[in-house]
C-alpha cells in the first residue's frame, strides 16, 4: 500500500498485503486522513492489491475509487465492487491519458497493450510531484509494459518483483535511481534474483519492504 497525503487529501494507491493492518498503520491513517478528502487508486482487482480496503474505508471514509475497469473476474474483484455499490461510492474508470491533479501531485495514466488477465490490465500511473517523478506499475507483465515512458526517479516494480516483469528494454527508458519492491512472504520466491541483480546493473538502489518495512519518501 502507498499513500500521499497533504493539507486537503490522502491518496491510496493499492490496499493489500499479506498481514493485518499493524496499529502504527492505522494510527497513522487516522491521525494524517481523517476529516480529508480520501480517495483509492487500484491497479487491479486481484486480492493481494485490494485486501484492506474495507478496513481503510471504515477508518478514512473513502470519496472516490480510480479503477481500470468495473467487470472484475476474481472473487475479491467482486466483492470489492459490491462493497463500494452498497457503500454508493463513486467509481472513475482511467482509461486513455487521463490526468488529475490534487493539489501539489500530478497524475498521469500510461496506456498500454493487455489481455484477458489482471495482471496485463493493471493501471501504470505516472506520479509528478514537485521535482520527482514516481512510477507505479502494478503487476504489469514485461510483454506488456509501455512504450511510451521515459526517465523517472523511482520505481515501484511491477508485480513484487516477479521474474516475468521489468525487462531491459523497460529500464533502458525508465533509468530509476530508487526501486521500490512491495514484497512479503510469498510461495512465488518473489523478489526473483534476477530481477534484483538487473535492477543493480541499471544502478538502481533496491528497497524492499520485506527487509526494510514501511518506506516513507519525503519531498
Amino acid at each position: 500500500m502507498a499513500t500521499y497525503i497533504d493539507t486537503t487529501n490522502c491518496l491510496f494507491f493499492d490496499v493489500g498485503g499479506n498481514q493485518k493492518l499493524s496499529p502504527f498503520l492505522i494510527q497513522y491513517i487516522k491521525k494524517n486522513c481523517y476529516l480529508k478528502e480520501n480517495y483509492l487508486f487500484i491497479s487491479h482487482y486481484d486480492f493481494d492489491h485490494i485486501q484492506h480496503y474495507q478496513e481503510i474505508n471504515r477508518l478514512v471514509h473513502l470519496k472516490k475509487v480510480f479503477t481500470p475497469h468495473i467487470n472484475p473476474k476474481t472473487r475479491s474483484g467482486k466483492k470489492f465492487i459490491e462493497y463500494f455499490n452498497k457503500n454508493n461510492t463513486p467509481f472513475y474508470i482511467v482509461r486513455g491519458f487521463s490526468e488529475f491533479k490534487f493539489n501539489e501531485l500530478k497524475i498521469k495514466n500510461i496506456p498500454h497493450k493487455s489481455d484477458s488477465s489482471e495482471n496485463s490490465k493493471s493501471l501504470i500511473l505516472h506520479l509528478d510531484l514537485v521535482d520527482k517523478k514516481i512510477l507505479l506499475t502494478g503487476d504489469i507483465p514485461s510483454k506488456f509494459e509501455p512504450k511510451t515512458v521515459s526517465v523517472f526517479d523511482i520505481l515501484k516494480v511491477s508485480h513484487h518483483g516477479s521474474k516475468y516483469s521489468t525487462s531491459d528494454k523497460f529500464l533502458t527508458k525508465v533509468r530509476p535511481k530508487i526501486c521500490i519492491i512491495s514484497v512479503g512472504n510469498n510461495k512465488y520466491g518473489h523478489p526473483h534474483l534476477e530481477i534484483i541483480k538487473k535492477l543493480r546493473k541499471y544502478n538502481c538502489a533496491v528497497l524492499e519492504t520485506n527487509k526494510l518495512g514501511s518506506i516513507k519518501l519525503n519531498f
